[in-house]
């Protein structure tokens, strides 16, 4: 069957299917008239494997219809209005954090990094934290009671996924809305919050549930797997608005009694090296790809240059993470 004007049957079918759930009733014959006049002037998009609100956005940055505004679009406008109106409002004082040894913080390092860092004592005047540096080992640092409030965090980790409350992050990076929305292929409509001390805190992107990691151990030998089950037991897979790093959030991931198995290389802090992730294996939809029923999905790290991440498990938190590698999210896929 011939394609009409850059899509073919089952483009317009799923176009009309994205529609009917991502755009608002009133508005829907407009954005799907933008959509179809900018695949007409430029019909390679479809064969990019795009997703509709990404074109959506092509067509208006391209200045077509420009009275025509999408839903999105005017969401952003107003989170951006009402995030310029809340600092304005409460300004950037902020007072001390109370803190004491044992909690977990974000800590802004004079590296100009942030590190999942645990206050371990406090002196006149200081507070003294320890934390990890990838490639140097565990650090210590101690940090003026009066600086605190500009170099702390507490540890509250908030996950965009979908109900009426949505706050931006804007930066030099995309919002981790538009992450979450390229990757599933849905709009963004709520916020989960989470208490993830092993996690700075931020704003995150929600991507999927972890079923499985594929870790090729530290000491050698077959690739081990690790399974997560489902439900509540699942771990959900997030990332930060760089869109070069993911987490793993909730769920069990305690596998201490498996780290005789992968040979654990102690780091320091608490925290033990596994191996190097060959594989994840998620569950999502993904509404706008070519198989949108589909929500088994499976990676290969270092399909591009074989570089690879490192596991870790911190043991006080009983949380996995992810050190390094090249890899990056990438509309609705994990690259390399």
């Amino acid at each position: 069957m011939s394609a009409r004007g850059g899509m073919d049957a089952y483009d317009r079918k799923h176009l009309k299917t994205w529609l009917q759930q991502s755009v608002f009733s009133d508005d829907r014959r407009k954005v799907g008239k933008i959509i179809r006049s900018y695949v007409r002037r430029h019909p390679e998009v479809i064969g990019q494997s795009r997703s509709w609100p990404e074109i959506l956005r092509l067509a208006e940055a391209s200045g077509s219809n420009p009275r025509d505004v999408s839903v999105l679009q005017k969401k952003r406008e107003a989170r951006e209005r009402a995030s310029q109106i809340r600092q304005a409002r409460h300004g950037s004082a902020k007072r001390n954090p109370k803190l004491t040894i044992g909690d977990h913080v974000k800590f802004h390092g004079h590296d100009g990094k942030d590190y999942a860092a645990t206050v371990i004592g406090t002196k006149r005047g200081y507070f003294e934290v320890s934390y990890y540096v990838p490639g140097t080992g565990t650090v210590k640092a101690l940090v003026k009671k009066k600086e605190a409030a500009t170099r702390f965090n507490p540890a509250e980790l908030l996950i965009v996924g979908a109900n009426p409350r949505v706050e931006v992050v804007h930066g030099d990076n995309p919002p981790v809305e538009e992450i979450t929305e390229e990757f599933t292929g849905t709009e963004v409509k709520w916020i989960d919050v989470y208490n993830e001390p092993h996690i700075p805190r931020g704003r995150y992107a929600y991507l999927a549930k972890l079923l499985s990691l594929h870790i090729k151990p530290a000491k050698g030998g077959q690739v081990q797997k690790i399974s997560f089950g489902e439900g509540d037991r699942a771990p959900i897979i997030v990332s930060d608005s760089s869109a070069k790093q993911i987490y793993f959030v909730g769920g069990n991931q305690d596998i201490s009694s498996a780290l005789a198995a992968f040979g654990a290389i102690d780091k320091g802090n608490g925290l033990v090296e596994l191996g190097q992730g060959r594989r994840i294996d998620y569950q999502g939809r993904k509404e706008h790809v070519a198989s949108p029923d589909e929500d088994l999905w499976k990676h290969h790290h270092g399909e591009e240059n074989g570089a690879l991440p490192t596991v870790l498990f911190d043991t006080r938190s009983k949380r996995l993470l992810y050190e390094g590698g090249d890899y990056r999210i990438e509309g609705p896929w994990i690259r390399n």
